[in-house]
């Protein structure tokens, strides 16, 4: 008689929001909405869209789906819509800690400057002018993002930095990959 393996079983997570600790990190959860587990390269993980830990304050992964290896997973709690997650987790105080010292930090914006923005959908022509110290909208890592130029480089390069960000984020990029910032402009009174 051959002894009997049997392999656990994952559990249900389509369409869940899914809160997890995820080993080694800090002991505010990550929180995907839309979830499901997927295989990738012999391993599972939890697939889903990052949703902020608390309700009303914005993250900068707001919106990104990510994948979570579910080996790295420490614990999780299972709601059925993001509602019932802040139901719970407003009465939930979460402290900050600060991660070993020998742990990588997770990069993140180091100001609001850094979040994502909306694009203008006016692109940059070749022929517009412009200057350092501009402010210029810049797509990046699928999404759009205020920037900074801080040189103009040969063949219209454009060196930017983004605002709220450590400056080895900094790029070149061509002019004409760039959009016009239209958050400093001011709208015309209403004539009488």
């Amino acid at each position: 008689m051959t002894p009997s393996t049997t392999t656990p079983q994952a559990p249900s997570l389509r369409g869940k929001t899914v809160a997890v600790q995820v080993r080694g990190r800090s002991t505010c959860p990550a929180v995907l909405r839309e979830c499901h587990l997927e295989t990738r390269g012999g391993r599972l993980f939890l697939v889903g869209v990052s949703m902020p830990a608390q309700n009303g304050v914005p993250e900068w992964t707001d919106g990104v789906r990510r994948a979570i290896a579910w080996d790295a997973i420490e614990e999780y709690c299972l709601f059925d819509a993001p509602a019932d997650y802040y139901a719970k987790a407003k009465n939930v105080a979460t402290p900050a800690a600060a991660p070993p010292a020998d742990m990588p930090m997770f990069e993140s914006p180091q100001s609001s400057e850094g979040f994502p923005v909306e694009p203008s959908g006016i692109h940059l022509e070749p022929e517009m002018p412009l200057e350092v110290g501009s402010t210029v909208l810049s797509y990046s890592q699928g999404r759009w993002w205020r920037a900074e130029v801080v040189a103009l480089e040969e063949n219209d390069g454009v060196r930017i930095h983004f605002p709220g960000w450590d400056a080895k984020w900094d790029l070149t990029v061509p002019k004409t990959e760039l959009q016009v910032d239209l958050s400093g402009s001011i709208e015309a009174e209403p004539m009488e």
